[in-house]
């Protein structure tokens, strides 16, 4: 459901940055009128990249389902194993 909702919510940010940048939107709150589309900009790659997060951990999660055993090792084990 996470995984659905993050790609939803990336979508409509990115279809606002667009539309921003395509009709020169500023911002009426302010008496300096700065454009919108660098602020948008940095909202949509923030939900880019939480996008790109959000299918790793789904894509660990399933590993671990299938093999039970983690796909990447946490430096707690590496301690234990007297690695570090």
């Amino acid at each position: 459901m996470k995984l659905i909702s993050t790609r939803a919510s990336s979508r409509f940010v990115t279809a606002k940055f667009l539309f921003a940048l395509k009709v020169n939107e500023r911002m009426v709150d302010s008496s300096w009128l700065p454009p919108s589309w660098p602020f948008r900009a940095v909202l949509t790659i923030g939900f880019i990249l939480f996008f790109i997060q959000t299918v790793s951990e789904f894509t660990k999660n399933v590993y671990f389902i299938i093999k039970g055993n983690r796909l990447i090792e946490t430096k707690s084990e590496y301690i234990k194993e007297g690695l570090v």
